[in-house]
């Protein structure tokens, strides 16, 4: 049976925790300001920062079967009264509950496979000269068609709700975002500096407008923002999709290196 424990607990410190502490490295975040923080003390732990984020279930490598059943039944619970559900667990463990899911709920399960990866220290791309900036007051329409098409593309939906151009809004003012300018005044890429942990800092929202992919502007700019995080002494990370061999082999390029997979599950019921 899974309780409620502390942030401190003492199985975040331990080496089957800290083994997985990229592919895991939102459940740092999730400690901070945990929701729902759960462990049987042993094998697993599940977390959730909020209803409308996915639920991070980590389980220990080495986890005996007679353990899995009490960890689905946590997770089963706490999408309750709603008709979605999403996780991010190791394949094994997606897959259990799924089958839970779909055998309580008659949920349809949509999967993406996720591939986690640090870097130590970063390779230079051919093009890392590119002049990389901040987007500024006035980017907003194009900023708002880069949330469009990041979403439709990566998930197949637009996750975002509400105006996007008050979200392009708020990514302007987040300081947290940087762009490649053509000359025309275009924005040809994207990149986001994430969630921070002790030892991580997250890329993300890594995206190229169709009209520029393949002139490397995705690695210049991954490569920059892993130059900036380490430098303040923490270690870049990031998740990619493995149904996308070619941004995979590009963050390779750079110098990041594959750390663990991990499945989100979304269900719907």
């Amino acid at each position: 049976m899974l309780k409620p424990v502390p942030a401190d607990h003492p199985l975040f410190s331990t080496a089957a925790y800290q083994k997985d502490n990229v592919s895991f490295s939102l459940m740092e975040v999730i400690r901070q300001q945990p929701l729902y923080l759960a462990s049987d003390g042993r094998w697993a732990v599940v977390g959730m920062s909020s209803p409308h984020y996915p639920a991070w279930v980590w389980t220990d490598d080495a986890i005996p079967q007679s353990a899995v059943p009490a960890v689905i039944d946590c997770c089963s619970g706490l999408f309750d009264g709603q008709n979605r559900a999403q996780f991010v667990a190791k394949p094994a463990i997606a897959a259990a509950l799924s089958a839970r899911f779909g055998g309580q709920k008659g949920a349809v399960a949509s999967t993406v496979q996720m591939q986690s990866f640090h870097c130590p220290q970063p390779v230079p791309p051919k093009n890392r000269d590119l002049p990389i900036t901040q987007p500024v007051p006035g980017d907003e329409p194009q900023l708002a068609d880069y949330l469009r098409n990041f979403d439709i593309d990566c998930f197949g939906e637009l996750r975002h709700t509400g105006d996007l151009k008050q979200a392009a809004a708020r990514c302007i003012q987040s300081g947290r975002f940087y762009i490649i300018r053509r000359p025309s005044g275009l924005i040809a890429a994207v990149a986001e500096r994430k969630r921070d942990t002790d030892q991580f800092v997250a890329i993300g929202g890594v995206y190229t407008m169709p009209a520029y992919r393949g002139g490397g502007f995705a690695a210049a700019l991954v490569y920059h923002i892993a130059q900036n995080i380490l430098a303040d002494g923490k270690i870049p990370c990031l998740y990619t999709d493995l149904a996308n061999p070619s941004s995979n082999r590009a963050y390779q390029n750079v110098g990041f290196a594959p750390c663990g997979r991990v499945d989100e599950l979304t269900l719907t019921w």
